[in-house]
């Protein structure tokens, strides 16, 4: 009511709406708002990337990678790394939820290819996201990802201090999940990660502003088996209001959530988890893993 010309105010309302769980035709005429009010030049992008969130929220995954396939070609004359990032590591992300490693390094892989075309950005670096995924599809040792990851540490932050950006316990968080935490996928891993955690409190991370950093910390945790450490982390990222934002990070929380939960002894609590999982991505097209990881917490506390 206060700014309603304004496009961030009408993309807030949608997300809004969407927390609330608020009918789908509600949350799209919210977006539509929003688009509407895009200048021109990102208007396209902008709608696409949406429409992927919201067909990725429902289970569409494989509409949603057609979408951000179709988002990557509206951003191809753009000059800027972080353009063509957003939706090339978007698209990597959805083939790792299906289950398809090779593909998403292969989207890693082609973004890597095109990069030096494109202006680098001020205060950031993409060249580790992209082995990471390469490291998932067994294309690069942990070997030589380690020593690509300390070297990335090193870089962005000389460019962060270059830039004039103060390199405070938010940046140590931020570095940490860029670095470390992403990458989480079994124990030895976890607690390789939960050693370089930064010790200090970030302000960010606290409030729930960052739902992502929430998850790798509370999945981290739960991997090592700190149940206690590892529930506020995952309560917030599995409650977190911008779901629609990043549409894969709240449902994977909640398969977390239902671990700490379980290992904690709270088994409704877990159930109650996992049973929310499979309300979204039960029924995924073509596959999601976390709701086939949810599915069989959820049988197996069944049979006890």
């Amino acid at each position: 009511a206060m700014n309603p010309r304004s496009a961030t105010t009408q993309r807030q309302l949608a997300l809004s709406l969407f927390a609330a769980g608020e009918p789908h035709d509600a949350v799209l005429q919210a977006l539509g708002q929003s688009w509407e009010l895009r200048a021109e030049s990102d208007r396209k992008a902008v709608e696409l990337s949406d429409r992927a969130a919201l067909a990725a929220l429902e289970g569409d995954l494989a509409g949603a990678t057609s979408l951000v396939a179709d988002w990557l070609a509206a951003v191809a004359a753009r000059p800027d790394q972080s353009a063509h990032a957003t939706p090339a590591f978007e698209l990597a992300d959805l083939h790792t939820e299906m289950g398809e490693p090779a593909k998403a390094a292969a989207a890693a892989e082609d973004f890597q290819r095109h990069m030096g075309a494109w202006t680098d950005p001020p205060e950031g670096d993409w060249t580790l996201t992209a082995l990471g995924y390469q490291l998932r599809a067994g294309k690069v040792t942990r070997a030589g990802f380690a020593e690509a990851r300390a070297a990335w540490l090193e870089r962005v932050r000389a460019k962060w201090r270059a830039a004039g950006k103060r390199l405070d316990v938010d940046a140590d968080w931020s570095l940490w999940s860029g670095a470390y935490g992403w990458l989480v996928d079994g124990e030895a891993d976890a607690r390789e990660a939960l050693a370089a955690l930064p010790r200090a409190t970030s302000a960010a991370v606290s409030t729930g502003r960052w739902t992502s950093v929430d998850l790798f910390a509370g999945k981290s945790y739960a991997l090592a088996g700190d149940f206690a450490a590892a529930l506020p982390h995952l309560r917030r990222a599995a409650r977190s209001c911008a779901t629609l934002a990043e549409p894969l990070t709240a449902t994977r929380a909640q398969l977390w959530l239902g671990v700490a939960l379980e290992g904690s002894g709270d088994r409704e609590g877990a159930r109650a988890a996992y049973e929310a999982v499979l309300r979204r991505w039960g029924a995924a097209k073509p596959r999601s893993l976390t709701a086939e990881q949810a599915q069989a917490r959820l049988a197996s506390l069944g049979a006890r």
